[in-house]
Order: structure tokens, then sequence, then C-alpha cells
């Protein structure tokens, strides 16, 4: 059982509850297996009388867990994989606190409030809540809604080099950006003022999470696995290694990882050129005094 007390009080009555049929919903995952689950300790709802109540940690937990168990992983593996000090067990929360600690630092900076950004890009206010304070990792395609309400990029994000010191460098070694529950990793290849390059992974079945569109022109090059897209309403591409799409990104697209093995590709974006602040008005003169 889980009480909220003290300081915290304030942001666990802004998290929404879920029950369990909606979180079976939303995971995909049935109410029988989730009380399993909870026997062994890999979810831990909070309890009222008899029933349970959900938080939107608890989706991203039971959906990383219902990922491994995809993985034939026993509900005992399950528990020490996403128990604390598990290698890798921290990871995936650890980037959702950091991507929440920028995307409320980039509202605070546009002025907005929480109920103004939630209903541009069509979440709650307690989603939206629960994204900044590190609770749930936001998919590619809601991340980039948001970045498009603050008027950035989502490659400014997780930044990564830039082009401007022509240097040798390791795509690797640049910070990871996950997304849909750990399923995508997007790491930095390149960045200048023109051009943003990244390198996207995913594993069976993870994918964009929602159709976006934003300004600019992009490029997606399939390395490794296969890539479907989708554009506009119906169009579907298939793209196999070696194979590769361009398209204006006011299209709007998806994309997912539509094989058994996983997706590696080279995604470039050519960024519209940013809006120059215009020089302050020159200062006026003093007026002369009158003739006396």
């Amino acid at each position: 059982m889980r009480e909220a007390a003290g300081p915290e009080a304030d942001s666990e009555r802004l998290t929404p509850r879920l029950s369990i049929g909606e979180i079976s919903r939303l995971t995909n995952v049935s109410p029988s297996t989730l009380r399993d689950w909870e026997n062994h300790g890999i979810v831990r709802p909070l309890r009222q009388g008899k029933r349970r109540q959900y938080t939107m940690a608890d989706v991203e937990r039971v959906r990383t867990a219902s990922a491994l168990r995809r993985q034939s992983f026993s509900p005992a593996a399950i528990a020490a994989t996403l128990a604390p000090g598990a290698p890798g067990a921290g990871t995936a929360g650890s980037h959702a606190v950091e991507t929440g600690r920028i995307l409320r630092q980039a509202r605070l900076e546009r002025g907005s409030s929480l109920r103004e950004v939630a209903s541009a890009v069509n979440i709650s206010v307690s989603h939206l809540s629960t994204v900044e304070r590190g609770g749930v990792q936001p998919g590619l395609a809601l991340l980039q809604r948001l970045a498009a309400c603050y008027s950035i990029d989502v490659a400014d994000l997780f930044g990564g080099p830039t082009a401007a010191d022509p240097k040798i460098r390791k795509w690797s070694e640049s910070d990871v950006l996950l997304s849909d529950e750990g399923r995508v990793r997007v790491r930095a290849v390149a960045r200048s003022e023109m051009i943003c390059s990244d390198m996207y992974e995913a594993d069976p079945g993870g994918g964009s999470g929602g159709s976006y569109e934003h300004d600019g022109d992009e490029c997606a090059l399939v390395l490794e696995g296969t890539a479907e897209f989708v554009f506009g309403d119906s169009r579907t591409m298939v793209l196999g290694p070696g194979e590769s799409v361009s398209f204006n990104s006011r299209i709007p697209h998806r994309w997912v990882n539509s094989g058994p093995e996983r997706l590696r590709m080279i995604w470039t974006n050519a960024r519209p050129p940013r809006p120059v602040a215009p020089p302050p008005p020159p200062a006026l003169a003093p007026a002369a005094a009158p003739a006396r």
C-alpha cells in the first residue's frame, strides 16, 4: 500500500487515478495478470478498501513489464529486473525525469500555464503534470507536439554534437532519448542551425506512438530491420535495409518497427530558418530645452 504524505501530497493529488479496468485497456494486460503481478511486487497500486487505483507511472511500469514478458521473462524475473538497483532499472526513469525537467523549464520560459499547454497539445492537465514530474516518458508524437508548442525542436531536448567544429565523433556516445516504454532509443549524430541528424533504434513494435507534423523537410534511411511509415490518413510505405524516404515534415506521419528484428535508421531533418529577432529601435535623442 502506498500513501501520499508530507510535501508530496499536492503532487499525488494531481496524479490521475485509474481503475484496474482502465489500466488494463491502456496496456493490453488482463486484470488477472495485473493481480498476479501485484502478488509478485511488479506493480503496487494504491488501495481504498477493495478498490485498486493506478497512476500514469504504474501504466509505464506495466508496459515495461509487458515488454519483458514478450521476451519470455517470468513474473519473478520481471520483478527482479525492475527492482531498484537492478542493472538498467533506473535508466528509463532518470531519462523521464530529465525530459520532464526540460519540458517544464520550456513551458515556464514561455510563460504558459499547465492548462494552456495541455489544451494546445490535446492532453489532460494531470497527464502533462505527470510528464513534467518525470512520472512517465512521453512518446515521440507527444514530444513533437510539445516542442512545437514551445517553438523548439525535439532535438533541442537532448542536445548532441554540433557541426561547427569538424571532429570525429561516435553517435553511440551521445545522450540517449528514450520513448515508447524504452522500445525506441534516439541518439544525436549531428547538429547545426540547418541540419539535425539522429540514429533511431527501435525494438519490434516500437515506434512514434502516434502521428505528428512540424516545419521542415526530412529523410529516413533504414540500415537494419523493417520500418512501416504512414503518411496522412492511409498512405503506407514499408522500407527495408538500404531504402529511404524523404518528405515535407508538414505531412502528418507516423512510423513503427513492423518487423521481428531490431530497427536501426538514420533520420535527418532540414530545419527551417529560425526567425531573427529585430534589432532594438534606436534611442531617441532627448528633447531640447525650450529657449528662455
